[in-house]
C-alpha cells in the first residue's frame, strides 16, 4: 500500500502545489535559520514550475533568461546544494537532473516512477518498502545510508495517447 504519491504526471494541481512548496520552503528556512535568498527562491521557483526534471545548465539558461543577465555554473550549483540540503530538492540520479521534493519532511525513502516518453517524474513514499529494505539491510548486516530508487516507465497520459 503506498502511504504518500505525488503525480507530477498529473498537471491539475501544480500551480497550487508550487505556491505551497514554496511557503513550505519558506518557513523551513526561517525555522532552520537559513536565508532563502532571492536567487535561491528563483532556482526553486524554475525546478518547481517544470514538470520534468531540469539538469543545472537548463535551470541556468532558464535563470539568465528570467533575470536578463548571465549566472555561473557554480552560483547555480551552490542554489541547488543549497535546496537539495534542506530536502526541498532532489536528484534524479540517473538523468542527471533535479526535480521539487513534494515531501521535503518525509523520514521515508522515495522513489521515482520516470516516463520515458514525456519524462515526467512520479515521486512515491512507501512505508512498506521502506521496511521491506531495512529488514534485507538488516539481515544482511548492512549500514544503509541513503537510497534511491528509479523505474523508467510510460506514464498513463503517453500510453493512452498511442
Amino acid at each position: 500500500m503506498l502511504t504518500n504519491y505525488s503525480l507530477v504526471f498529473q498537471e491539475s494541481n501544480r500551480q497550487k502545489s508550487i505556491v505551497a512548496a514554496i511557503k513550505h520552503a519558506e518557513s523551513l528556512c526561517m525555522a532552520e535559520n537559513q536565508n532563502f535568498t532571492a536567487l535561491r527562491r528563483l532556482v526553486f521557483e524554475i525546478i518547481w514550475e517544470n514538470s520534468v526534471p531540469l539538469g543545472a545548465y537548463e535551470v541556468k539558461g532558464i535563470l539568465s533568461r528570467k533575470t536578463n543577465k548571465s549566472v555561473d555554473p557554480p552560483t547555480v550549483y551552490r542554489a541547488i546544494e543549497f535546496l537539495m540540503g534542506l530536502g526541498l530538492v532532489t536528484k534524479i540520479s540517473s538523468l542527471n537532473a533535479f526535480i521539487g521534493c513534494p515531501f521535503p519532511s518525509s523520514t521515508r525513502s522515495n522513489f521515482f516512477m520516470i516516463c520515458n516518453e514525456c519524462k515526467r517524474v512520479a515521486e512515491v513514499s512507501s512505508s512498506e518498502i521502506d521496511n521491506e529494505i531495512k529488514s534485507i539491510a538488516g539481515k544482511l548486516s548492512f549500514a544503509s545510508e541513503r537510497q534511491q530508487i528509479e523505474i523508467f516507465g510510460t506514464c498513463i497520459s503517453c500510453k493512452t495517447d498511442k
